[in-house]
């Protein structure tokens, strides 16, 4: 599936050779380009001539820049690690190998009309440059075929999202996450929670709010569960400096735009987000190292009640809320109902929270906040996995 092509304006443009024919041939666009530079890759193939600075490419792409290419080999040598950005694919020839990956490029800029033919039946994105210049207008018109949208207000209610951000792994989240934000065309206040490493750098145009309560690590707990949510998101409520809120886990990909979430709070106090699994199947599996929650689930089913066993268990990493009493009050009970068991799993305590509070709440199916990435997903949620924690 070809991404969509909303890119922040001021989104710089990477470039990658993996021999001297594609580092030559990308040379005239990349030195057009100018004032969109980022970083251009090269393999340990590559013997740079131009004067231009270049990166060895060996393990990963840095950000989430947009990337012009040359030829399918390329294309086939970065995709393993470079899949979650777009792909431009600039052509001086006709090539008849495309390794398969037609699909998974952008825009394409031809310079013969065979070539473009071929690659419209593909993609619309898919222009005839007549010279570098020309090439450059076409890189340049794609990069913004749609603005980003910017809304920090819902009627007279100010809207925005809050992160939670401890240790440079969880900023590198973030900062991706909103990338994709981007990248769909939508922008919105963002305000980020927690501690901010490597120079105390703020991603750009973000408020930082510095955590002042207990880490959230644990080292005394065993591997994978030393993180405590549940002695931050609690706060979260008060903290946020928005009327509408939505509460997003850093390790989340937007797939498509979620504006009807905060327009539902309008009518809800709560938008939260069901799992596929139900309660009283949770932390069943065997070796997982989840025994630990079992008592707590236990406890949790028997405190709600009314086939609580059956009832779809919540997800605490996409989170709409309305600022107003109840949720200030609903959120710290959430706090008081953590610190009865002080596990690494804060949704249980959630899920007694609502249940002991009369609050209006919306529950989404599983594409607001998925494990995998569908035509029906909305927001992707990579959880399970660590990939954003680590201790300090």
């Amino acid at each position: 599936m070809v991404p969509i092509s909303a890119i922040d304006p001021e989104t710089k443009v990477d470039f990658y050779a993996g021999n001297d024919k594609s580092y030559r041939n990308l040379v005239p666009l990349w030195k057009a380009l100018d004032g969109r530079r980022g970083t251009f890759y090269v393999s340990h193939l590559v013997h740079p001539s131009d004067g231009f600075k270049t990166l060895k490419l060996y393990h990963k792409f840095c950000g989430y820049n947009p990337i012009v290419i040359n030829s399918y080999s390329d294309l086939n040598s970065i995709f393993p690690i470079a899949n979650d950005h777009q792909f431009i694919m600039f052509e001086t020839g006709h090539e008849h190998e495309s390794r398969g990956l037609l699909k998974a490029v952008s825009c394409f800029l031809c310079d013969n009309t065979k070539t473009l033919e071929e690659k419209k039946i593909i993609n619309s994105n898919a222009e005839m440059y007549f010279d570098i210049d020309d090439a450059l207008v076409k890189l340049c018109n794609f990069l913004k075929l749609f603005d980003v949208k910017f809304i920090d207000k819902i009627g007279n209610k100010s809207i925005g999202i809050v992160y939670m951000s401890f240790g440079e792994k969880a900023l590198r989240g973030v900062e991706r996450s909103i990338s994709t934000l981007r990248r769909i065309g939508y922008s919105y206040p963002i305000t980020i929670i927690g501690n901010i490493k490597q120079g105390d750098r703020t991603p750009k145009g973000c408020n930082f709010i510095k955590w002042q309560g207990q880490s959230p690590f644990d080292s005394s707990k065993g591997r994978n569960f030393q993180f405590r949510a549940g002695r931050v998101k609690p706060c979260l409520c008060e903290l946020s400096p928005y009327d509408y809120t939505l509460y997003i886990d850093a390790d989340t990909e937007y797939i498509k735009p979620i504006h009807e979430g905060f327009e539902l709070l309008s009518k809800y106090d709560l938008c939260i987000t069901q799992e596929k699994g139900t309660l009283g199947k949770l932390y069943n599996q065997v070796l997982a190292g989840w025994e630990i929650n079992l008592s707590e689930r236990d406890r949790t089913i028997f405190e709600i009640g009314d086939d609580a066993e059956n009832k779809k268990f919540i997800n605490s990493g996409v989170i709409f809320f309305r600022k107003n009493e109840k949720t200030l009050k609903l959120f710290s009970d959430w706090g008081s109902e953590w610190l009865r068991f002080k596990e690494w799993d804060e949704q249980l305590a959630f899920m007694r929270a609502i249940h002991k509070n009369k609050i209006n709440v919306k529950e989404f199916d599983i594409d607001w906040n998925s494990p995998h990435k569908t035509t029906s997903t909305i927001i992707f949620h990579n959880y399970g996995r660590g990939i954003v924690r680590s201790n300090q």
